[in-house]
């Protein structure tokens, strides 16, 4: 079945209803069972099936950035926009009691074949308009990408997440080099970047809406800082780089955030960041 007749999540206009897919309130702790080698990716430490049963893609901080954190802290936010995530465990390792940050994954190579060429095939309707999916989608994840300074929007970081048998979503995953607590307001991922060159293809393809990426930031405004420390609630202590945190405490309580989404909504409006 295709992508697009699935995709409960968005309704014909393509936005977004209801919650996404439901990852758990709190950061839950699985033991892990089986270890195997990763797949091809740079921050991923190792893949095994954990005591639920269920087959993770697991990280680590080995590589001196505090991918845990990043990656609860911005599967939550994003989730928390209405963009949906793959479910997400603290997985822990029973020989060493180190643990992972754990994104819960359906290996197949059919879903890779059919995300790759929904991705890459151009949709249009009668009238020759882009269809409003995935093209709302992708252009609200843009503009979070942006927002939280994601440099590594690659393709295969938009995966097709099975939901039982007949039921596949896009999601994006990976947020381990989103820079939001170290950049300043005014910067964004560059044109070198993979979030830029990925969004530029990916825009020849679905095209872009420019209201629902001005919606996602207006949404982005509006999320009391609270809630979005919130979000440091239920994440393992020792996955939290303090001062990263205190940072993005600061951002998000001072006058950084409006700053930095005031840059974004200009530079999306003129096209410089496109």
């Amino acid at each position: 079945m295709a992508i697009e007749g699935m995709q409960r999540i968005a309704n014909e206009e393509g936005d977004f209803v209801g919650d996404p897919i439901d990852s758990q309130a709190e950061l839950f702790r699985l033991q892990l069972i089986t270890r195997e080698f990763p797949p091809a990716g740079a921050h991923i430490a190792m893949a095994g099936r954990a005591s639920n049963g269920a087959h993770y893609f697991c990280k680590n901080d080995t590589t001196g950035i505090p991918a845990r954190m990043r990656e609860a802290l911005y599967s939550k936010f994003i989730t928390h926009l209405g963009i949906p995530t793959p479910e997400f465990a603290a997985v822990e390792d029973e020989g060493t009691g180190e643990t992972y940050f754990g994104s819960k994954r359906h290996q197949s190579t059919a879903d890779d074949i059919e995300r790759k060429r929904f991705l890459r095939t151009e949709r249009r309707d009668e009238f020759n308009c882009h269809l409003p999916f995935p093209k709302k989608m992708l252009s609200q994840l843009y503009a979070v990408d942006l927002f939280i300074g994601n440099v590594d929007r690659s393709a295969s970081n938009i995966i097709l997440h099975r939901e039982g048998l007949h039921s596949r979503r896009l999601c994006p995953i990976d947020f381990t080099l989103a820079k939001l607590g170290e950049t300043p307001a005014e910067i964004f991922p560059v044109e070198s970047t993979e979030t830029v060159q990925v969004g530029r293809l990916l825009r020849k393809v679905h095209g872009f809406c420019d209201v629902s990426a001005l919606e996602m930031v207006d949404h982005i405004s509006v999320i009391p800082p609270e809630v979005f420390m919130g979000f440091f609630r239920d994440i393992p202590q020792d996955w939290i780089d303090v001062r990263e945190r205190e940072a993005l405490n600061e951002l998000w309580y001072g006058q950084g955030r409006h700053d930095r989404l005031q840059r974004l909504r200009v530079g999306l409006k003129d096209g410089r960041l496109l």
